[in-house]
């Protein structure tokens, strides 16, 4: 009994002997992949991205995942590969941000936010990668390793937004608590504090409209406060994208939101005068009026009908419904 009982106990131990020599082959095989694998990327890769791949492969085999957990992409961004300029498409820095929501390591919160579903907190930002030295550091205006001498990050640099750029003018406007393009306030740009905006000095008489942008983009409906693309201030108050209102001025010549004229439209209203008079009323509509509203002036009016045109009789505008 004790025999039989014996033989099965070395049967399972030769059973688990077996289990880990085919673990141990698998672990094996897998490695080679990843080896032939990084051999192939090596190859296909520019000659100064091959250092920092040799300084990854030096390490110990068993702790590679582990790295690449802890630690986010090490290599640079080029701006401009054949000058060899630093940086991305949206700006010229000397460095990349260490995300704090996915501790990957991206140029520009841009970046980050095209490349991932989820968006980056830049205040949040506290690390940042030299883009010389390939160093993980606490982020700052310059380099802190000695092989780079206090390299410049930036021509402009942000403690509070943790924003480089190395080619515009940009200021930090306190109100908006965001870092705008421009040379200060006071200097070409004000904070009118109704609207909660950084205009223009030349638009120092505008229309106030409370936190106008505060809201998003009427054509693409991206949120204009954080936008960095320029902006179009409307005769009416209201704001778009500077390239919106180009696409959208081809066909249109009122607000989306408040339906006002965009501009002086006395030239085209001179012409549906000119058409008008062309025309002869049907008998059957001669005498019968029509009561609208103008968007211009926001008057009410009893006008003669016509199923397309109705004048207002207060501001001469053909930009009226009816009522």
């Amino acid at each position: 009994m004790i025999h039989q009982e014996l033989k099965i106990i070395e049967k399972r131990y030769q059973a688990k002997i077996t289990l880990l020599r085919i673990l141990k082959f698998r672990v094996r095989l897998t490695r080679e992949a990843r080896r032939y694998q990084r051999l192939l990327v090596k190859q296909s890769q520019p000659k100064n991205l091959r250092w920092i791949n040799m300084q990854r492969n030096s390490e110990p085999e068993v702790d590679m995942e582990a790295k690449e957990e802890r630690i986010p992409d090490l290599y640079p961004c080029y701006r401009d590969s054949e000058k060899l300029e630093f940086g991305c498409k949206h700006y010229k820095r000397n460095c990349k941000l260490v995300a704090s929501c996915c501790n990957k390591s991206y140029t520009c919160r841009h970046c980050h936010d095209e490349a991932t579903d989820h968006v980056m907190d830049r205040k949040a930002t506290t690390m940042m990668i030299c883009m010389k030295c390939l160093i993980i550091q606490p982020i700052g205006p310059t380099c802190s390793t000695v092989s780079c001498n206090s390299l410049s990050m930036a021509r402009y640099y942000c403690s509070i937004c943790k924003l480089f750029d190395d080619e515009r003018q940009i200021y930090h406007c306190p109100h908006c608590d965001l870092c705008r393009i421009g040379e200060g306030l006071g200097i070409d740009f004000f904070h009118c504090m109704n609207c909660n905006a950084c205009m223009s000095k030349s638009l120092s008489k505008h229309i106030c409209r409370e936190k106008c942008l505060e809201v998003d983009c009427p054509i693409c409906h991206e949120y204009i406060f954080t936008s960095s693309t320029p902006l179009r201030a409307l005769s009416c108050g209201h704001i778009m994208h500077s390239s919106c209102f180009d696409a959208y001025t081809s066909s249109n010549y009122t607000c989306p939101i408040c339906c006002k004229s965009l501009g002086d439209m006395q030239v085209y209203f001179g012409m549906i005068d000119a058409m008008l008079a062309e025309e002869t009323i049907p008998e059957e509509y001669v005498g019968q009026t029509q009561d609208i509203l103008c968007n211009d002036c926001e008057k009410r009016g009893t006008v003669s009908f016509h199923w397309l045109y109705h004048k207002c009789p207060s501001c001469g505008s053909y930009n009226t419904r009816l009522v």
